[in-house]
Order: C-alpha cells, then structure tokens, then sequence
C-alpha cells in the first residue's frame, strides 16, 4: 500500500530539486456480504478483514453475534466476504456501482444515532479525564506514518491511559471501522473503551464512535456544536485538544 516516487522539493529560492517520495496507495477493496456485493472502498490495503467488519457494522448490516467467518477472495484479494451464521440486519437497497473514496455512510449514521438506535446497556462507564488526556498525548507516539507521509489517518482503542489497539488508513471512516471490526473480533468491550482518532469531531465521527459502542472519544482536534450535542445525548465523554496545555472536556 506504498509506493516511492519521484518528485521535486522546491528550496527556498524556489528551484525544483529531484527527491524520492513515500506516497500512499489508494487501493479499491470489494466488500460482500454472504457473497453479495456492498460497496467499493477506496483505502490501504491492510487489515482488510477488520474493515469489512467495521464497515458493516457501522452501516447496521449485521450485528458482531451474527458473523461467522471473514474470508479473502481466493481469485481476487481485492475483495473481502463476510459470512453470517443467520439472518442479517434490515439491510439498504445496494448500488452495486457505488464506490465510496474513504469510508463514510450509505444509511444515515447521524439520524440513527440522533434517533435513539445506539444501544447504551444498563451500565454507565466512569472515565478519568486525566487518563483520555493521558491517552490521546500516547495515541500520538503511534502515528509512524502519518510522520513518514503526511497523508494517512489514525484511529485507536484504549483503556487506562495506554493504547491497545491501533489503525491507518487514507480515511478516518475506514481508520475507525478497522479499529471497531477489530475489535468485535476479539470481543473487547467498547463500552469500557476509548475511541481516539486524529481527525476533528464531526457529528458524523460521534455518530460513528457512538454507533460502536464507545463510551468515550478522544482528539486532538476540536469538536463542532453538533457533535457536542450528539455525544451529550448519547452519554459519551467528548475530550478534544488533547496536545494543548488545557485540553477541552466537551461532555463529561
């Protein structure tokens, strides 16, 4: 998913100079489910099968009981199949042209977030505001290339200040939905966990975080009006600005 080529840096006289540059690869990935194709993705190549996950997930196609195996195409590694062991969930009347360039919603992430369709359990998690701060400033640390091409987004799931579990991609939708496909495969239990992300909260991005179970996110950027008020109705702690000397708890 990375490919060096040829540029110019410009000096500061502005004379052209010849330099070789790591570009990142935008790579169509067919995603199917039980072998119907869903969407084309346009993203980096890697954990695939995590965003296959994700992405269904986040679009309400089927719940993480519900899958039953994750397979690459043995003719075409550019396509990805998620089996269900049952029926899946209401299902969106599939374009079978669509391409989607980095992730994003076909079914309304924001209005099914808005509308009560995210499912908070009994349980409300207490988060230490020091401990996300804690986390989003370690999130930082992870994020080798984006330093290396200024290009990718990150995402990440973390618990206690630390980081556990981290993604890129070339869009913070498919960033995300690798985190989340991640780890409903691995059972771990996002009530309890943090989102962190490198891109700024969006009403899309809280729907998005919201939809997965997250009690808390976590960014560096800033958080807009509507996000705040999507996050205090779904009870998610909201810290942003997390490098500035008085990071912002949005909600709490």
């Amino acid at each position: 998913y990375l490919a060096r080529v040829t540029c110019h840096r410009l000096t500061d006289g502005g004379t052209p100079v010849p330099s070789e540059e790591l570009l990142v690869r935008e790579a169509a990935l067919e995603l199917r489910l039980n072998g119907e194709r869903v969407v084309v993705l346009r993203c980096m190549r890697d954990h695939v099968h995590d965003l296959a996950v994700g992405y269904l997930l986040g679009e309400g196609l089927l719940s993480a009981a519900q899958i039953a195996d994750v397979r690459s195409s043995d003719d075409d590694p550019a396509v990805v199949d998620v089996l269900t062991g049952g029926d899946t969930g209401p299902g969106l009347p599939v374009d079978r042209s669509l391409s989607l360039a980095s992730g994003g919603s076909r079914t309304g992430a924001v209005e099914r977030a808005f509308a009560g369709a995210v499912d908070r359990g009994e349980t409300r998690v207490s988060f230490d505001p020091r401990e996300l701060v804690q986390l989003g400033r370690a999130f930082d640390t992870h994020r080798g290339l984006y330093g290396r091409t200024k290009f990718v987004h990150s995402a990440a799931l973390g618990r206690g200040g630390e980081v556990e579990l981290f993604r890129e991609d070339v869009g913070r939708h498919n960033a995300v939905d690798k985190v989340v496909g991640r780890a409903a495969r691995d059972g771990i239990d996002t009530a309890s966990s943090a989102l962190v992300c490198s891109g700024r909260f969006a009403v899309e991005m809280v729907a998005k975080a919201g939809l997965a179970g997250f009690g808390a996110y976590v960014s560096p950027a800033a958080a807009s009006a509507d996000a705040v008020e999507l996050a205090t109705k779904l009870g998610m702690v909201l810290v942003g600005r997390v490098n500035d000397a008085q990071p912002i708890l949005y909600t709490s």
